[in-house]
């Protein structure tokens, strides 16, 4: 399945397009039963989610359960992705 950005791309060319040659306009309907499925971007959803998880850490960090949770997680993730302070 192609990326939201390759999407949106295409989407830009073909709305664009002067053309409405067979390919442009299979193209259109494509993008238009595309555009009218309801679909979970679940790594955008994933991505906005660890955004907000840092943003209430660091607001908070000066609360003593949050920053148990921030140490914790910190060492979970280290674990998790072979993290060092080397790198």
């Amino acid at each position: 399945m192609p990326s939201n950005n390759q999407i949106v791309e295409l989407k830009s060319l073909v709305m664009t397009s002067k053309d409405n040659n067979e390919i442009v306009e299979r193209l259109k309907s494509f993008l238009e039963r595309l555009n009218n499925e309801k679909r979970i971007n679940w790594q955008m959803l994933a991505c906005y989610l660890d955004g907000k998880i840092f943003e209430f850490i660091q607001a908070n960090k000066d609360n003593e359960v949050v920053s148990k949770f921030a140490n914790e997680l910190i060492e979970e993730l280290a674990e998790q992705f072979n993290l060092n302070r080397q790198l």
